[in-house]
């Protein structure tokens, strides 16, 4: 029998390999750059945490020195060798609730350092303390069924007879008999001890002359909490010293997280009674600095991941800027005056608005119907201060501005136009507009001359700046063909650390 052909396509194998052939290309296209963006995700935060080790070396460094340097191999030479003694960690505690007549209270825990700490950990030590006179039950039994013995002459075998005879009879106590052993005697130094003890320790709990027997059927009991709260290290900080603080209180103790959350930074703990704690401290331990301060090998603090090139550093120092603008008012005109200098002319211009509008504010206060006519009254006070100036007088504007910026910059603020510009800011408004234009003030002016001076007043080193060493952007060499066709686009500059401060923290 024939076999139908129609039933068997043979199609070309050129199309089934086009096919195949764009199946894989598919597949690379989407795989391959998902590869690229998660090593990038990678690199980005491994290299953000280097620059935040790197700046607790900075940190611990300029505890030591009492400044900074911009070397990145001094300050791994002085992670890699120095050492640091390390005070066991401590807890902050905030009483929340505190009513004796709600017979409640409760504690927040929380710490601050979370680098070098996880999370709380908390163990409950429970332990019920019973006060009663018969230990135990089987002695219960032995001293009931001996004491009925000698009241009866016999025994009996209900439980019930022993329990009522010790429920209601009467025992007659002689005074208890102490064992005394003698410790020392010795007439020539007149001394002699003895040790007095008793042998009855179910009966008796302490010396007393005439002591009555009483037999106490009900327990009385008083529970007891201990609670151990401690800090878990991160796993690179478990050479730490940890303390322990240990809580205790006449009710079961709670121990929650705030966030319900094991892991959580900080922890409430809270009973039906008073909570007492006290510590477990142990003695500071000299550790290396390496364990102590960052959480990843000094070697690998050095260059950046994707770049592979080291990390850059820059002094920041924080600098006072200072000026002094000094204004004398002559007879007559003068060639050079401050008309000519728009600067001078707005701070000779301020100063005395700053005078007419004192003025004005005091008359507002008084009379408040005049708050719609406050800037008609400052015009004309204004020109009642003009008209008040006098020869000879002399007016001071000074003013500072404080910069932070990278050491090796300051030389660029050695120039007195760029601090002169910093220090005096125009005061000028609409209002201030107005006045300048009137014609009393005008005429002033050109009888006005000004001295000005401007200066560094103070340099004070406060940090330094981690960067990555990316400018903008980054292209690896050497790219292979298929990741010049199918990978993804250069990596971006990972971030700094400014002073302590992390430049990506709000992206966190």
């Amino acid at each position: 029998m024939a076999v139908d052909k129609a039933l068997h396509p043979k199609g070309s194998i050129i199309f089934k390999l086009l096919i195949v052939v764009f199946l894989f290309l598919m597949m690379v296209s989407i795989l391959f750059p998902r590869a690229e963006w998660k090593v990038q995700d990678e690199e980005k935060i491994t290299c953000q945490l280097q620059m935040e080790n790197l700046s607790y070396v900075v940190r611990e460094y300029s505890y030591k020195h009492q400044g900074y340097v911009d070397s990145l191999g001094e300050y791994l030479e002085f992670i890699r060798t120095d050492s640091v003694l390390v005070d066991p960690p401590r807890y902050e505690i905030e009483s929340l609730v505190r009513d004796a007549s709600e017979g409640r209270d409760s504690l927040l825990l929380d710490f601050s350092d979370e680098f070098h700490l996880s999370h709380f950990k908390a163990d409950t030590i429970r332990r019920v303390v019973m006060e009663w006179v018969f230990l135990l039950l089987d002695s219960i039994h032995v001293y009931v069924v001996r004491e009925h013995g000698l009241k009866n002459q016999g025994y009996v075998d209900d439980l019930g007879e022993y329990l009522e005879f010790i429920r209601t009879d009467s025992v007659l106590i002689d005074q208890a008999r102490y064992e005394i052993e003698r410790l020392t005697r010795d007439a020539s130094e007149g001394r002699d001890s003895l040790l007095l003890d008793f042998s009855d320790e179910f009966h008796l709990s302490h010396f007393k002359a005439d002591t009555t027997r009483l037999v106490v059927m009900e327990r009385d009991s008083l529970l007891l909490d201990s609670v151990h709260v401690y800090v878990v290290p991160h796993r690179e900080f478990i050479k730490i010293p940890v303390s322990i603080l240990v809580l205790t209180a006449e009710t079961p103790i709670t121990v929650m997280a705030r966030e319900k959350n094991v892991t959580d930074h900080a922890m409430l703990i809270w009973a039906n009674s008073h909570i007492n704690y006290s510590w477990i401290m142990p003695e500071p331990v000299l550790m290396k600095a390496s364990d102590a301060v960052i959480s990843l090998p000094v070697d690998s603090l050095e260059l950046c991941t994707t770049s592979r090139m080291p990390y850059k550093l820059n002094v920041n120092v924080r600098s006072r800027l200072e000026g002094v603008a000094k204004f004398l008012v002559h007879k007559d005109s003068l060639e050079t005056n401050i008309s000519r200098d728009t600067l001078m002319v707005d701070l000779f211009n301020h100063n005395l608005k700053t005078d007419a509008l004192a003025e004005v504010l005091v008359i507002v206060a008084e009379d408040s119907s005049l708050i719609e006519k406050k800037d008609s009254l400052l015009v004309s006070h204004f020109i009642k201060k003009v008209s008040e100036v006098k020869r000879k007088d002399e007016f001071e504007v000074s003013g500072d501005y404080t910069i932070t910026v990278p050491a090796d910059t300051m030389a660029n603020w050695q120039d007195s136009l760029r601090i002169r510009q910093a220090v005096f800011l125009a005061h000028v408004d609409s209002l201030s507009m107005v006045l300048k234009s009137l014609e009393e003030f005008q005429l002033l002016t050109t009888r006005v001359s000004y001295e000005e001076s401007y200066y560094i007043a103070k340099v004070d080193t406060i940090g330094v700046t981690i960067r990555c060493p990316i400018d903008s952007v980054y292209h690896k060499p050497d790219r292979s063909l298929i990741q010049k066709i199918f990978g993804v686009g250069p990596t971006e500059n990972h971030g700094h650390v400014e002073n302590g401060d992390l430049s990506w923290s709000e992206q966190k």
